[in-house]
């Protein structure tokens, strides 16, 4: 959710492979669809060897979605060389040539003329569903209709097996990543900018309208916890498979010896594991992690950088604690942990702490509503995004200026 096209790309590209599963009719057509070779090299190909070089892998015959890779590989090449007019019409060509023989099994009959409009009514197969919502469906074609579901506002998928003898319809919900508005403009979720430090908060989507006249980017709220189940998490280490005992001698009876308690972890290895866990966002793991190792009070481990990661994993934890006054104590635990962080010497590290600090701040303010609690989380924003440049600061920041302005509404 960082708006790279190769990420999306790179999603598409697990459906080429043995993991789309083959009991869904829908993924194994769009697996059949990307996996597709043409006889013939992308058609800007020659073009495109004008501008620069080309990787060979691009000179040869390609899959759909391999085809795909090449149209962003050229689309990261022209974005820093300045091109002449011919090149930009050959590209144009040939990049509309692509599109159609991605769109349409009757592309061929729409390459005579590069300026003509398309009028096809024929699509590949995974391109035939349709988008529905309330009362109404829309198509890619912008074919819309009223819709037999107008209870269910959520917005899903519609597809119908071509190949299948019922005509019954798959649907699945498209939630949080494509949005049908009122005007049946589609919205697709393309970048989320606080994700990576708060996956699990309610965050702030921008969206891409299509055909969009105005406002072609909008910014929407995406629910609580909606991303976490699509954030892959860190796989754990395997355990080793412990090693089979010796053989006891014949016969000696001894006395039970005493267990020994476990030993407890270094400052060091407390450290690392307290990371991986908050790393993992194993947060209840790494908040006791990091308690344990205040405890030990190896300033040299647990300084201001360690400090700021407890108080952030200490918020986080608290999220999941049903009583509300242990919540709140447990926040309140962890803003006086982020408050001593901000300390730090160095700005990037005090802007982190004063961050995490706002967050906490903030979620303290949804528990309690208190107004200077609301006031105080604006304050540390806007200290963050003054310290350090970093767009999840500027985005929090101008977030909670929002929120107060539709406060004062």
């Amino acid at each position: 959710m960082g708006g790279s096209i190769g990420a999306w790309i790179d999603l598409l590209n697990r459906f080429g492979t043995t993991e789309a599963p083959e009991n869904c009719a829908f993924c194994k057509a769009l697996k059949d669809f990307l996996t597709f070779q043409s006889s013939e090299p992308v058609a800007f190909l020659q073009a495109w060897q004008r501008i620069g070089n080309v990787p060979s892998a691009y000179g040869q015959k390609l899959t759909r979605v391999q085809r795909f890779n090449a149209i962003n590989a050229l689309r990261n090449k022209i974005a820093h060389v300045p091109l002449p007019e011919k090149v930009i019409e050959d590209l144009h060509t040939g990049l509309r040539a692509e599109l159609l023989d991605l769109l349409t099994p009757h592309a061929e009959s729409f390459k005579k003329n590069p300026r003509e409009d398309v009028r096809a009514t024929e699509w590949h197969s995974p391109l035939k569903g349709k988008l529905e919502a309330g009362r109404y469906w829309v198509t890619g074609a912008c074919e819309f209709g009223p819709s037999q579901d107008s209870s269910n506002r959520d917005t899903r998928f519609v597809w119908v097996d071509p190949v299948s003898d019922s005509a019954s319809e798959l649907k699945w919900s498209a939630n949080p990543f494509v949005r049908l508005d009122g005007e049946l403009k589609v919205a697709l979720l393309f970048r989320v900018p606080e994700l990576r430090s708060d996956p699990e908060a309610e965050l702030i989507g921008e969206f891409h309208r299509f055909a969009a006249e105005v406002e072609p980017v909008v910014e929407l709220s995406v629910p609580a916890g909606t991303l976490t189940p699509w954030i892959p998490k860190k796989e754990q280490a395997e355990v080793a498979a412990p090693e089979k005992p010796a053989a006891s001698p014949p016969v000696t009876l001894a006395q039970p010896e005493e267990q020994s308690e476990p030993e407890k972890l270094k400052p060091e290895a407390l450290r690392t594991k307290a990371e991986d866990a908050f790393r993992g966002r194993d947060y209840t793991e790494s908040a006791r992690l990091f308690g344990e190792l205040a405890s030990s009070k190896d300033i040299r481990f647990y300084n201001d950088v360690a400090r700021s990661k407890h108080g952030a994993a200490l918020w986080r934890a608290a999220e999941h604690e049903s009583n509300l006054d242990e919540r709140a104590c447990r926040i309140r635990e962890a803003i006086q942990l982020l408050k001593q962080a901000m300390a730090h010497r160095d700005p990037v590290y005090s802007a982190r702490a004063c961050y995490e600090a706002s967050k906490a701040v903030w979620h303290l303010w949804r528990l309690e509503n208190k107004p200077e609690e609301f006031a105080e989380a604006k304050q540390l924003a806007e200290k963050a995004a003054q310290l350090a440049f970093d767009t999840d600061y500027i985005t929090w920041h101008e977030r909670l200026v929002r929120t107060e302005a539709a406060q004062a509404a």
